[in-house]
């Protein structure tokens, strides 16, 4: 998100701003499920 802080300076530049947070929240959460769903679920029931 620092890459982007630049453009909320910007007031034209908002919207665009808050799309590439978004996108890049979006590709981190992504990444995220990507590398939990190549290890199986733990079962914690006891």
């Amino acid at each position: 998100m620092r890459r982007h802080r630049a453009l909320a300076l910007d007031e034209d530049e908002l919207g665009l701003h808050a799309e590439l947070i978004s996108a890049e929240v979006a590709h981190e959460l992504a990444i995220t499920r990507s590398a939990l769903s190549r290890y199986p679920q733990l079962d914690t029931a006891v």
